[in-house]
């Protein structure tokens, strides 16, 4: 059963700590027998992505590699703000990533309504405005840090975290109480496909309980970036 061995694979991979925590690995090293299962899932979803390309999808056009799959537990109680995973409008902005398409595999045999976690979409807030405060946002954030000093990736998770509130207050005008599309449950072996800029603004919402695994890949145009791989036709 795919979905089952997926789950104990991301069960294996993370550490449980307090129940709040949010706990994710990069799987670097994929060959391993114990992701199998992980490995298999990824293989599909390369397979759909090269689909879409062929079939002249203009949105993963520009789609040159991938970043190596990420594994998450949500323990109950967590929850993941709201936010985009490329702070990009459109595909421009100084602060791209190169994050072109977010792929999330859930593997959660025991999920019943009620649980929470659900993944809620919400309305495309991007605009240039949107896009230059985001930026001035994490900008700042990463000199109060001392960005030129310490862990890149630390840094980077921390200035993040604190340019939450600045973001949504700067976009305060795009965002407002009522612009949710729908909320997706995190049932197993649901795949979900959506755009990483700003046209597609989501939060995981909290988990009332029991665990939530999902397993996320990261489709990238041209700006590669350390560790993803290459994505060819």
């Amino acid at each position: 059963d795919l979905v089952a061995t997926s789950a104990a694979a991301t069960s294996a991979a993370v550490t449980n700590t307090e129940p709040s925590d949010v706990d994710k690995k990069v799987v670097a090293a994929s060959n391993d027998a114990e992701w199998t299962s992980l490995r298999q899932v990824v293989d599909l979803v390369d397979r759909l992505v090269r689909q879409l390309r062929a079939a002249g999808t203009d949105a993963v056009d520009s789609i040159t590699s991938r970043m190596r799959p990420m594994v998450s537990r949500y323990g109950e109680g967590s929850a993941f703000a709201r936010h985009c995973d490329n702070h990009c409008d459109a595909g421009s902005g100084p602060l791209c990533n190169g994050r072109v398409l977010t792929a999330v595999y859930y593997c959660n045999n025991a999920w019943r309504r009620g649980d929470g976690g659900c993944l809620r979409l919400y309305k495309p807030q991007g605009s240039a405005a949107a896009a230059a405060a985001e930026a001035l946002a994490v900008t700042s954030a990463f000199s109060a840090s001392g960005a030129l000093n310490g862990d890149a990736e630390a840094l980077h998770r921390g200035a993040k975290a604190r340019s939450v509130q600045a973001s949504k207050e700067a976009t305060r005008g795009l965002a407002s109480s009522g612009d949710a599309l729908c909320d997706v449950a995190p049932l197993s072996n649901r795949l979900m496909l959506f755009l990483s800029d700003f046209r597609c603004p989501h939060e995981v919402l909290p988990l009332a309980r029991g665990e939530r695994y999902a397993a996320t890949l990261w489709y990238m145009d041209s700006t590669r970036r350390s560790g993803s791989v290459l994505f060819t036709q």
